[in-house]
């Protein structure tokens, strides 16, 4: 049995998608023969609090704070304590986040000399992070090619991404997943006389918060639509969001349920009628996911990481892929589906029976034996390296 170490920059306590990610596959990899040890980052001490117990082990390590710079910084107790979990490793897998995280995980690494697996969540070069996302490529091209065994990426798009920015790396493709069952549509909780337009995820510049914001004024002006559509929106909020917040709050059909737990969240979606996402960028939307398991159709913006997936499914008319830009292409897509619903619950149930079955190519079960094979990969690249 191997010994995987997976790192992350973040705490388990949190819901997004690198933590999903990670308990999904962590949780998962044991049926393929490997012992999981999960290293965190001890953010905030309440969330570690909240934090709950899993089939593998969890580790969060301590960090420095910087709190004016709202900066973390390795430890020395975290150097020590993580060059330790490396060395009783035979694999260990990082999710990048462009910061001095990774370069301590690479540098530690090295000196170790144990496969290292990076899973590209995160974009690999955002406007946004350019500076701090091509200073990781630089250092990675200082270490050498061997540097990395292998890499995941999300979607084609950052294959060639990562090409172009010259890694050497083996990658694979491997998206995020969804558990079907789960997130199954329940009836019982969708009783309700108005078309409701469904928002998960962080509310922030990137998921185009803004761009909700405006959407939802868009809509609120057209007669034919008042007092038949109600937007429901659920996330975290960062600071720089709290301003669009308030105004969402002005529109008499928008109810914010707060950031809701990840196990409430099949209840939030068997409440709505489609999802809505109109954000700038994306790694791999797992809303997007869990949504179409719910039977939800899909509005996203159309950006190279989500037309794969509108590629890959056989039900593509339950999707619709405005320009992120046109939120007039928004607006066009919330009535296409509202006059779909306006054809009655049968018909409605059927379109949903659609988005479930564009759901199940994403079965986490079969993402998880793609990260096995990726897994195996490395163990035999470190019998060839030494």
């Amino acid at each position: 049995m191997s010994r995987v170490t997976i790192f992350i920059e973040s705490s388990l306590a949190k819901t997004g998608g690198v933590e999903r990610w990670t308990i999904e596959i962590a949780k998962r990899l044991f049926a393929f023969k490997h012992e999981v040890q999960v290293v965190g980052l001890r953010v905030m001490d309440h969330e570690r609090s909240m934090c709950p117990k899993f089939s593998f082990n969890y580790l969060e390590l301590p960090v420095l704070r910087i709190p004016h710079l709202h900066v973390l910084l390795p430890s020395p107790r975290l150097l020590v304590q993580f060059l330790k979990i490396i060395r009783s490793s035979d694999v260990i897998v990082f999710v990048p986040c462009y910061s001095i995280f990774d370069a301590m995980v690479m540098f530690l690494d090295k000196i170790v000399g144990r496969p290292l697996i990076a899973v590209f969540q995160n974009p690999p070069l955002i406007e946004d992070l350019k500076v701090r996302n091509l200073a990781f490529f630089c250092l990675l091209k200082m270490l050498g090619n061997k540097a990395l065994s292998a890499c995941q990426v999300l979607n084609p798009h950052h294959y060639r991404v990562l090409r172009k920015l010259g890694v050497k790396a083996k990658i694979r493709i491997i998206p995020q997943g969804v558990d079907a069952r789960k997130f199954a549509h329940n009836p019982a909780l969708h009783r309700h006389e108005s078309f409701r337009i469904l928002f998960v995820g962080r509310l922030c510049k990137q998921k185009g918060v803004d761009r909700l914001l405006e959407i939802v004024k868009e809509v609120n002006k057209r007669s034919s639509l008042s007092g038949k559509v109600q937007f429901m929106i659920a996330g975290p909020v960062d600071a720089e969001a709290l301003p669009i917040l308030k105004e969402l709050y002005r529109e008499r059909n928008v109810v914010y349920f707060g950031d809701i737990k990840y196990d409430e969240m099949p209840s939030i979606y068997s409440e709505g009628d489609v999802l809505i996402l109109p954000s700038r960028y994306e790694g791999f939307p797992l809303t997007a996911l869990e949504a179409q398991a719910a039977g939800l159709p899909l509005i996203l913006s159309d950006l190279p990481e989500v037309r794969w997936i509108y590629d890959k499914v056989s039900n593509m008319h339950v999707i619709r892929l405005p320009p992120q830009d046109n939120l007039q292409a928004f607006v066009e897509a919330v009535m296409e589906f509202y006059n779909e619903w306006l054809k009655g619950e049968q018909y409605y149930a059927e379109l949903r029976e659609k988005c479930k079955e564009n759901a199940t190519k994403f079965d986490w079960n079969n993402i998880v034996g793609d990260i096995n094979v990726l897994i195996l990969d490395s163990l035999r690249w470190r019998c060839r390296h030494g």
